[in-house]
């Protein structure tokens, strides 16, 4: 998959990055689990599911803290943090989430094939802590940032027609959190149904199977499943950016807000399959546009839906930048992420119950600009325009 003449983009991106550039960079990543692990010690989201796991080892129900709302499979892989103190917790887990989402960031490289060496790769390892939807997720100890991971590796996977271990990935990944669940439309497009089956079978089995061990189960279908789909209440709402809340923040309330979301939804499946059909770019582009398509979709539709959210589709769309015809080669795509850097900043959005327009606008931008990119591409042809990584 070579270009003859890659234009001057390319030829920086895909540069090796001299060592020093390198180390200063992956120096300046680490500074933020080292922050948080040593002065916020947060670690808030993962907290509530380690306790989860200590409440099954000691028979007490899991279900019965409204705060936990993972699915039970997410237990059986909390257990292992179960022995620890949550100082010991808050120490380690924000340097496993930010080891992660350099798994990650590695995996969608080798999906355009980026040298891991290069200019491409590396400024956004530097770049990183002074995004703020990263560095919510670290101080959170969100479990978003594995099925970031996982979203990586099983479009990595799909990539190079492993579908069966791309399915085991994303089974995993919701198994860890249900957020993934959008992708399972992917596998039924390219008729991998052995692959789809390992996404939809292993979360309901491992499910399955803790709910057999757990004390008074039934609180997870009586309490927790309810209070989901109402979308949590007012303790998650000042931070969520899907349609259902933000809509009545700007005077928008009833029948309009469900047509909105329907809209949205139906939108985001069709425009999918649109991008899914379109092949002349080669198979990464096709994969990551079309999974961003479907989750940043899913962020509006759902509730809720936080910042962080967003760490599941920006890495493959920042790996496929020197890639001519890529969104994020496009004025919209920077638009939407320039404000959660703080190159962009406005007094009355930053403050804490506030900043959640922000977000909003991120992903409402996004989500409409590669509709957008997508609906015009159907009007031309496209000649293929995946490239080789350079040398490294």
């Amino acid at each position: 998959m070579l270009v003859s003449s890659p234009d001057l983009a390319q030829r920086l991106a895909y540069r090796r990055a001299p060592l020093a550039a390198r180390v200063i960079a992956y120096v300046v990543y680490a500074l933020v689990p080292i922050w948080v692990a040593r002065d916020a010690a947060s670690d808030e989201d993962n907290l509530i599911v380690v306790r989860a796991a200590r409440n099954l080892v000691h028979g007490i129900a899991p279900y019965a803290d409204k705060r936990f709302v993972y699915p039970p499979s997410s237990i059986a892989f909390a257990v292992v943090l179960a022995p620890f103190s949550d100082k010991t917790v808050q120490n380690v887990v924000p340097f496993g989430l930010a080891a992660m989402m350099i798994v990650g960031w590695w995996a969608v490289l080798r999906l355009f094939e980026v040298p891991w060496r290069s200019w491409l790769a590396t400024v956004p390892i530097a770049l990183a802590p002074l995004f703020a939807p990263f560095f919510n997720a670290i101080v959170l100890g969100s479990w978003t940032v594995p099925v970031a991971m996982l979203a990586c590796v099983a479009l990595l996977l799909m990539g190079r027609d492993r579908w069966a271990l791309a399915g085991v990935a994303i089974g995993l990944s919701i198994a860890v959190k249900p957020m993934l669940i959008p992708l399972g439309l992917i596998f039924l497009l390219a008729r991998r149904w052995g692959g789809f089956a390992f996404a939809a079978g292993i979360p309901v089995l491992m499910s399955a199977a803790t709910l057999l061990v757990v004390a008074d189960p039934k609180l997870f279908f009586t309490k927790t499943v309810p209070f989901l789909v109402g979308g949590q209440d007012s303790y998650s709402q000042p931070y969520d950016l899907s349609l259902g809340t933000m809509l009545p923040r700007l005077g928008i309330h009833g029948p309009v807000v469900a047509a909105a979301r329907l809209l949205v939804a139906v939108a985001a499946v069709v425009v999918a399959v649109w991008r899914w059909r379109q092949e002349s770019r080669g198979q990464a582009p096709r994969l990551v546009e079309t999974s961003s398509i479907l989750m940043l979709g899913t962020f509006l539709v759902s509730s809720p839906g936080f910042d962080h959210y967003i760490l599941l589709v920006l890495p493959g769309l920042l790996a496929g930048a020197a890639t001519l015809g890529s969104p994020a080669r496009t004025v919209w795509f920077w638009t939407a992420l320039l404000p959660q850097t703080g190159a962009v900043r406005v007094q009355e959005l930053d403050e804490l119950h506030r900043r959640v327009y922000k977000d909003f606008f991120m992903v409402l931008v996004l989500f409409a600009g590669l509709v957008v990119h997508t609906v015009r591409r159907r009007r031309r042809t496209v000649p293929d325009l995946t490239v080789a990584a350079q040398p490294a």
